[in-house]
């Protein structure tokens, strides 16, 4: 069985950031209602089994994980799941570093890259 290492709450502003968009945006994406969105991101409210299967549908997760279970983020069936690729030491060793890291060293990570992609195109234009 699967263990349980997190809640929906981290797992919905970790979806924030991995898509890279604003809570507008999923809200639109989900169905979800702001104010619903808001009282999960609080802490006040968790949600019901409806709303985990929206933003499992819109997104193309698995529901067990926005529960904060330790599995895969992305069903076997979803169109999004990531292809099998290549990676040398080095890169599977900053996985590692990055998977046993707390919450906000990742959502740090997260914005450090999406900051040097944005240098990068900058230079690139």
């Amino acid at each position: 069985m699967n263990k349980k290492i997190t809640d929906s709450k981290h797992r919905i502003i970790e979806l924030l950031n991995i898509y890279n968009i604003t809570q507008s945006e999923f809200c639109k994406k989900t169905g979800i209602q702001k104010s619903a969105l808001s009282n999960y991101l609080n802490g006040d409210r968790s949600p019901r089994q409806d709303q985990l299967g929206k933003i499992a549908d819109a997104f193309g997760i698995d529901p067990a994980w926005l529960m904060g279970y330790d599995v895969p983020l992305y069903r076997d069936n979803s169109k999004e799941k990531k292809q099998n690729i290549e990676l040398d030491d080095t890169e599977y060793l900053i996985i590692e570093h990055y998977r046993a890291s707390d919450l906000g060293t990742q959502n740090a990570v997260l914005k450090l890259l999406d900051i040097e992609k944005k240098v990068a195109d900058i230079l690139d234009a």
